[in-house]
């Protein structure tokens, strides 16, 4: 999605640096190695994704 679409465009520098950052908020990217990343394909999320807590 892109930034205009989400409101981040309005961050400044900082504020995206926090959000990329920030390791205990569930929403954010987080690197995986090429194999992983791979692994995954072409599929669906629902194929991939851990399921949902609570």
């Amino acid at each position: 999605m892109r930034s205009a679409a989400t409101g981040t465009s309005a961050w400044s520098a900082a504020e995206r640096e926090a959000y990329a950052n920030d390791l205990g908020n569930d929403r954010v990217l987080i690197a995986v190695s090429a194999a992983s990343n791979r692994s995954k394909g072409d599929q669906v999320p629902a194929t991939w994704l851990p399921p949902a807590s609570g």
